[in-house]
């Protein structure tokens, strides 16, 4: 993921937002495509599976080796030409602030395919109508992404970011009330409103705070700290549940999300002020 951001941020002939933004919808759009296939192909074996996942894989080696052929530029910059922009030691610092709300969010991210399908049989709901939960996700990305893109031009990243990551942080808060299947569908609609505003916008606030140069770094960065959260929220979640109850989790991630969320808000607010 790391080369792919780097790649698809090194498109010039459309702007940055709008490039992550339809890297995120065909992620999700592989997902949805992804798991019906493999409900069908299961039923003729496992191996069927895995010779159409190496198909697939050749694909994307064939069409890396004939489209991916990007110069990169490896010049170091003229000092002179970065006059006004913010000491490196500053971008640093935002995008570590922006990669510590990647962490909770995914951190988050992760309890809903850890802990929340067992909360949800504890409480006698099937498990396939958990599954059905992500079938919903995956629909009102593909269907409610392109909409929200172009309601999200009119608005900054940072903004974005905010408005995204506190939506999916009270999502959490929704999440200790749920008790009822219609419940858990309502915390999933607003879980997935959250995702769809916030994390397409993330990588391309990321990408306009780096230079040619720094860009495979900092990506890299992001998706080290998003791969962090997603590993590290099951035994996080498991932790947790053995000194507190599914209250005391759900609340705690919503903080984690927050306290994050505001530790980014004042790093940028001092670096818009130093500017």
């Amino acid at each position: 993921m790391t080369l792919l951001n780097s790649y698809a941020a090194s498109i010039k002939s459309r702007s940055t937002r709008a490039i992550f933004n339809i890297l995120y919808i065909g992620q999700n759009v592989g997902i949805v495509i992804g798991t019906l296939m493999v409900g069908f192909l299961l039923k003729h074996g496992v191996t069927v599976v895995f010779m159409v996942t190496s198909l697939f894989y050749a694909a994307l080696l064939i069409i890396t080796l004939i489209d991916f052929n990007v110069e990169v530029d490896r010049r170091i910059p003229d000092k002179a030409i970065t006059r006004g922009a913010p000491p490196e030691i500053n971008v640093n610092k935002m995008v570590l602030a922006i990669c510590g709300v990647v962490l909770a969010v995914y951190l988050a991210y992760a309890l809903w395919e850890s802990v929340v399908p067992v909360h949800m049989t504890n409480l006698h709901i099937p498990f396939e109508n958990y599954s059905l939960l992500w079938t919903l996700n995956g629909l009102m990305i593909v269907f409610g992404q392109p909409f929200v893109n172009r309601v999200s031009t009119r608005i900054k990243l940072s903004t974005q970011t905010y408005v995204g990551s506190m939506v999916f942080a009270a999502s959490f808060i929704c999440l200790i009330f749920a008790k009822t299947y219609p419940a858990f569908i309502l915390v999933m609609v607003i879980t997935t409103l959250g995702e769809m505003i916030g994390f397409p916008g993330i990588p391309a606030w990321i990408d306009s705070l780096s230079t040619p140069q720094q860009r495979g770094k900092f990506q890299g960065m992001y998706n080290l700290f998003m791969s962090c959260g997603r590993a590290v929220g099951p035994l996080f979640g498991g932790l947790i549940l053995d000194f507190a109850s599914y209250r005391g989790l759900f609340m705690l991630a919503a903080g984690l999300i927050i306290i994050f969320m505001v530790i980014l808000m004042v790093v940028n607010r001092s670096r818009e002020l130093t500017k």
